[in-house]
């Protein structure tokens, strides 16, 4: 029986959960807010939590949203257009914007009075986003980290000393990982000394421009099973018990091209791909789904040594420096 009386708003939920998907570099690590010692009681994130790889949950995170599905069968790149009832689907992407200190954030479906949806066992999801995923956040640390900093028309590497009271927010600008690199863009964030509340900087929006789960290998389909293969950076099971495989996409029909001795990819957009544990079941008397973006512990706080150029322009010295990294994100639905 088709159900017609689905809301047509959606509730885009921040909600609790781990999920690496960046790089074969990525462990799980433990929150920076955990018992585990790595925050102080005033909340500043400490050397040893830096040097451990804790993670934090981003003020607000941007996801390019093209399409949102359910599915009564796991679906793969190839059909999962077909395979799955599209509840939002655009040719441009909408930017989803996920604030950790809000409750929700609603996502009107455009000229529609409601949204058509089969009742039914729905045992997947697809969500098929855009390339860039962007992200604002300030944190406090308990020594002075060194990030970057404005020196007239470009950035150069702050150094970093032991004095207290350091906060570092999101620089407005894009890179990837392939940015950081020795005389490159070493870290996308701008770190002060000192800052007390009422002078607090304003984070910029920084957006991953290479694709926030690149791989060294594209997707493919198992021959037997008929399911989709992907590497185990692309692979990822979080803590609802959800298996979750990301596959970069030339465009929404095609599946992107990796060149492997050059390490670039033509992909577009990411399609995610998430087989539920628990399905979500439908009934004559659901009125809306609940669709959850689980961000938290989203992004990675690292330490890394870069080479820089020293006051005199001529000595190259190494230097540590802070940043983040995102690891990753999946879904929640719910049917209500």
């Amino acid at each position: 029986m088709n159900n017609s009386n689905i809301f047509k708003t959606f509730s885009f939920l921040s909600t609790i959960i781990f999920i690496h998907a960046f790089g074969a570099t990525n462990v799980e690590a433990a929150s920076c807010s955990s018992t585990a010692g790595y925050m102080t009681s005033e909340g500043e994130i400490t050397d040893l939590g830096v040097s451990n790889r804790c993670t934090v949950t981003p003020d607000i995170a941007y996801f390019p949203v093209y399409k949102v599905g359910l599915c009564t069968e796991v679906p793969t790149y190839e059909n999962y257009q077909t395979k799955c009832n599209l509840i939002f689907d655009k040719s441009s992407a909408v930017e989803i914007a996920v604030n950790s200190s809000n409750k929700s954030t609603k996502l009107d479906i455009a000229g529609a009075s409601g949204i058509s949806l089969d009742n039914g066992t729905y045992e997947a999801a697809i969500i098929l986003l855009g390339n860039t995923i962007s992200l604002k956040h300030t944190a406090k640390f308990e020594k002075e980290r060194s990030g970057q900093e404005e020196q007239g028309s470009g950035y150069s590497t702050t150094m970093g000393t032991d004095a207290d009271g350091t906060v570092c927010v999101t620089r407005d600008t894009s890179g990837n990982e392939d940015d950081f690199a020795d005389l490159g863009l070493n870290s996308f964030l701008d770190c002060y000394e000192n800052v007390d509340a009422s002078d607090n900087p304003t984070a910029g929006k920084f957006t991953e421009s290479g694709g926030a789960y690149l791989a060294s290998e594209r997707c493919k389909i198992d021959p037997v099973t008929g399911a989709v293969d992907a590497s185990d950076e692309m692979t990822v099971t979080d803590a609802s018990g959800d298996l979750v495989v990301y596959c970069g996409m030339k465009d929404k029909d095609t599946l992107e091209t990796y060149s492997s001795s050059n390490k670039v990819t033509d992909a577009t957009m990411q399609l995610v791909i998430q087989d539920f544990q628990t399905a979500v079941v439908t009934t004559s008397n659901t009125t809306a789904i609940n669709i959850g973006f689980k961000v938290t512990d989203m992004l990675a706080v690292e330490e890394h040594e870069a080479t820089v150029k020293d006051q005199s322009g001529i000595q190259n010295i190494k230097i540590d420096f802070t940043n983040y990294f995102i690891d990753g994100m999946s879904l929640n639905f719910t049917a209500n």
